[in-house]
């Protein structure tokens, strides 16, 4: 990866840094969250978990709430920030038994403790969809397919989805009043 050195001063005579990646799953079809001056990958075609913070990437060591380790086995997910250091990652493809199939898992991640916690599903499974935090609570889940590769016409309902406490689908919305 390439880091550019003050990317406002603009594009003649820019000073850029050629960084070196030491982590052990590069980031592809990851979700990306940004917390303060800091970048974390999670996700993605290669399960990465990885964070920059001043031009060092290090491996994150991600563990769900009780403890045990996680493997964010998720891509072409949405995302949506909470907090300065809160995330939600709802839906995206998963690898099971060798098989890519979407899903409608929900986990909430804690970039600075480095925890996870698990959150009731969303309704439909989807992947290439998007998501907008509509307020303090409630996200908006919009798009997306049932899988990866059908037909374009074939564009799920729209669901809002309550973050607060454990997570819950507070609606779906009909196909007419979807983005």
């Amino acid at each position: 990866p390439i880091s550019i050195q003050k990317p406002r001063d603009g594009l003649l005579a820019m000073k850029y840094t050629v960084l070196d990646l030491p982590l052990t799953q590069l980031p592809h079809q990851h979700s990306s969250l940004v917390s303060r001056n800091t970048l974390t990958v999670v996700g993605g075609k290669f399960k990465s978990r990885g964070q920059l913070s001043k031009f060092t990437w290090t491996e994150l060591s991600l563990k769900w709430e009780n403890g045990s380790k996680f493997s964010p086995n998720f891509a072409h997910a949405c995302s949506v920030k909470l907090g300065v250091d809160v995330h939600v990652i709802l839906g995206g493809e998963r690898t099971v038994d060798g098989q890519q199939i979407s899903g409608k898992g929900v986990v909430k991640i804690n970039t600075t403790e480095e925890k996870v916690y698990a959150l009731n599903p969303i309704t439909h499974s989807r992947v290439s969809h998007d998501c907008e935090l509509l307020n303090k609570s409630v996200v908006l889940v919009s798009g997306g397919l049932a899988q990866i590769g059908e037909d374009p016409s074939a564009v799920l309902k729209d669901e809002l989805y309550n973050i607060t406490g454990s997570g819950e689908v507070v609606k779906v919305l009909d196909l007419e009043h979807s983005l």
